[in-house]
């Protein structure tokens, strides 16, 4: 979601903004005279995101033996909406 504020509230808020595109969140600036076109957007750096090393979770993750045996009908129950 993109987080709309004025060039005057950027500008007080620079630092609280900063800390919310850290966290993913893109920000847009926009002139207060026209709130229809923004005049600056502030994104996160895509070059920041952890790298996906494949294999860093072996022996973390299992599926269980019985992961495809029927359901017990009760829990199908709740499924089925009876």
């Amino acid at each position: 979601m993109t987080i709309k504020v004025t060039i005057p509230q950027a500008s007080e808020q620079f630092s609280q903004l900063l800390k919310l595109v850290l966290r993913g969140e893109e920000i847009a600036i926009y002139n207060e005279d026209n709130d229809n076109i923004p005049v600056a957007h502030i994104t996160p750096n895509p070059s920041n995101k952890s790298k996906q090393i494949p294999g860093q979770d072996r022996g973390k993750i299992f599926i269980a033996p019985d992961f495809n045996a029927p359901l017990d009908d009760e829990i199908l129950a709740d499924f089925i909406g009876e």
